[in-house]
């Protein structure tokens, strides 16, 4: 019976020794992560909420949260207008060099099938 207690404690001991020591490193995190103060904003944020609440988009009770939110929202906005700009300036380049391609194709066609005394390439063109 003796052995069987030693034995138990024995195999307790590092589970008593990690409890507290859990415990404590779980409360030091929490406290640091509720330390910071997350209520005061960058100046970028603060000149952002400022133009927000000027321009009159946002009632004057609005929620600091709303604040941010709708200045994400513009600036998302802004970014993937100005994608889609890019996008469709690219398109439009592509667009007129495949039509000059296309152009001078045809030209290079019509000078080979007027140059050639070969029906089938005449028949080709046609």
């Amino acid at each position: 019976m003796c052995l069987l207690a030693k034995f138990f404690i024995t195999s307790l001991l590092p589970l008593f020794v990690m409890l507290p020591v859990t415990v404590l490193l779980i409360f030091r995190v929490y406290r640091r992560l509720g330390t910071r103060d997350k209520s005061v904003p960058t100046k970028r944020l603060q000149a952002r909420r400022q133009r927000a609440l000027e321009s009159g988009t946002l009632g004057e009770h609005a929620p600091p949260q709303l604040a941010q939110w709708e200045v994400r929202m513009h600036e998302t906005t802004r970014e993937l207008s100005a994608r889609l700009d890019n996008k469709m300036r690219s398109l439009n380049h592509l667009v007129a060099l495949t039509e000059s391609a296309s152009d001078r194709l045809e030209q290079l066609l019509a000078e080979l099938e007027s140059r050639t005394d070969d029906p089938l390439i005449r028949e080709r063109g046609r």
